[in-house]
């Protein structure tokens, strides 16, 4: 556990946060993007003055901070139950199937995605703020905070008066806020419930809702166990809006075989232990399953109220290892998910990365930096827990980031390009780079990407390492252009990466790759694909079918 509120520190005044090499005159390398100071984001800032503490920017992690708690939660993890039984699917965004209503303008196709959850205390209050990624209008989500504040699961309630379909036994105290209203219930050893309304403050454009808590309704002392959810908010009823089979303008949908009637939650809090850190699978694969047993207090986190009087300061947020961070995007794109789940499917201005930090990185000290870019249908945490990155960090002192790129199929081309210098520019103000040991590398789409980034800015990389990447967008075979158009193969301007060194990995059968794209790259026209050489038991490494072939001339 890291004794600061936040891994990396930030860049001081002046400093080129991406730490390119400097130049005396003339263009710098690579994209203005790389060198931009840090753009205003209101879901980060603290627009209501009880709060104080930076955001820790690092997801499934928490902070006690001079009065306050932050939790981080994931980015786009708001799917729900795992209705169908699927569970964890690599290629999948979500392990859950709840769906949003296709009511664009009212919930964005992510309303109940919580991005932060914090509580400020003050001698005669406390205030609970839940940060949202997306908030477009003013009563579209609906946040319970249950507490059970003896650990007795069998005192207190177990359902809530505004039922969001699943049960929290041991209840002894809870608030809940829809935007335009709040309130606070305690209830009984017996489960007596007594109401008192609360004041809410709701800024749309920071997505933030906080609720007061006068100490003389709840005097929160010692340590509570909290359990934190949201959902959308039913006007119909005043609760939670219940998913059906089919989502339509005004329902959510997605129930299956096996959760047939989902609860209304669609997010939880304090889910420190999701497997994705450590494997291929989408970040709420834990989540999903606890939804789909209808136990949202799996997730119950004790809060340590008597920290937060006496102004302690820890964090959890690692130093080194595997890590989801979070920046602040420049683009303004809306907010939510496309509609449509099409190209650029995330379009909120917070964005993820992965991050593998070596243990032997030092602030201060310039460490190495390897992008590593994923393939087609993948997100950002496809290499997580992949001995590959964690020989690359530690054999090479080397921080590994993967991009978003603003969703699976961007092919590192306009927004999904630009993600990956706006990620590179926030890891440049919190990690300290040597400008002179970068490489790109990536698989698949991810290999294209390394083609296309590394030979547009070949001043920014010293070496390059394509892994069954295809030369242009989509398919190629050459001497047809390739399916993603003319203009988007690299060779078009290879003459630039003479100076970058390229290792590329191909695979002798590969159909979404064809070998005679790659070999047309490599050796040209004048020389037979067949000159292409490779072994089975590295395109099998590579999750590909293949065949050795013979060289007829040397590499």
């Amino acid at each position: 556990m890291s004794a600061s509120i936040g891994v990396g520190a930030p860049a001081t005044a002046g400093e080129i946060p991406a730490s390119p090499s400097s130049v005396g005159a003339g263009a710098r390398p690579g994209p203005d993007v790389l060198y931009a100071p840090p753009p205003t984001a209101p879901q980060l800032q603290n627009r209501d003055r009880r709060f104080d503490a930076a955001p820790l920017l690092v997801s499934g992690n928490e902070a006690y901070a001079d009065g306050e708690y932050l939790y981080q939660d994931y980015l786009y993890d708001d799917c729900g139950s795992d209705t169908d039984g699927a569970g964890q699917d690599s290629q999948s965004a979500c392990a859950g199937n709840v769906t949003y209503p296709a009511d664009d303008d009212r919930y964005g196709g992510n309303a109940a995605d919580l991005v932060e959850f914090r509580i400020a205390h003050d001698s005669d209050r406390v205030t609970y703020r839940i940060t949202l990624n997306t908030l477009l209008k003013r009563d579209s989500t609906i946040t319970a905070i249950a507490f059970d504040t003896d650990g007795d699961a069998a005192t207190g309630a177990s359902e809530l008066p505004r039922d969001p379909g699943a049960p929290f036994p041991g209840t002894d105290e809870l608030i809940t806020t829809w935007g335009t209203g709040a309130e606070h219930v305690s209830f009984t050893e017996d489960g007596t419930a007594s109401t008192t309304p609360l004041r809410v403050d709701t800024d749309l454009a920071a997505a933030q809702l906080s609720v007061t808590v006068p100490r003389t309704v709840s005097d929160p002392k010692g340590s509570w166990q909290a359990t934190v959810a949201t959902g959308l908010y039913d006007a119909a009823t005043g609760g939670w809006l219940r998913p059906g089979a089919a989502a339509d303008r005004d329902s959510a949908g997605g129930a299956g075989p096996r959760d047939l009637n989902p609860s209304g939650i669609f997010n939880l809090a304090f889910r420190y232990d999701e497997p994705v850190l450590g494997k291929n699978v989408p970040p709420d694969s834990a989540q999903s399953a606890a939804l789909a047993d209808h136990a949202p207090t799996r997730f119950a986190h004790l809060i340590d109220f008597d920290a937060l009087r006496s102004g302690e300061r820890r964090s959890s947020v690692p130093d080194h290892g595997t890590t989801m961070r979070i920046f602040p995007s420049r683009l303004d794109l809306g907010e939510g998910r496309d509609p449509d789940g099409t190209f650029p499917l995330y379009r909120g201005q917070l964005q993820p990365y992965s991050l593998y930090v070596p243990t032997g990185y030092e602030p201060g000290e310039p460490a190495g930096l390897t992008l590593a870019l994923h393939s087609l249908g993948q997100r950002n945490w496809q290499y997580n827990g992949s001995t590959g990155v964690q020989q690359i960090g530690e054999a090479r002192d080397n921080l590994v980031a993967t991009p978003m790129g603003r969703g699976p199929d961007g092919w590192y081309q306009h927004e999904a390009e630009y993600d990956v210098f706006e990620m590179w520019n926030d890891l440049g103000r919190h990690f300290t780079l040597d400008p002179d040991r970068v490489a790109i590398s990536g698989y698949s789409m991810g290999g294209y990407g390394t083609y296309r980034l590394g030979t547009l800015y070949p001043d920014l990389f010293g070496k390059a390492f394509s892994v069954v990447g295809p030369p242009g967008d989509g398919v190629w075979v050459p001497p047809a252009a390739p399916t993603g158009g003319i203009e988007t193969l690299t060779n078009l301007w290879l003459e630039n990466a003479r100076n970058v060194p390229y290792l590329n990995v191909v695979a002798g059968e590969d159909q979404l790759v064809p070998l005679a794209g790659p070999g047309h790259r490599i050796w040209g026209r004048r020389r037979p694909v067949s000159a292409v050489s490779t072994s089975s038991a590295t395109a099998s490494a590579m999750s590909c079918t293949s065949r050795p072939i013979t060289s007829r001339w040397p590499p």
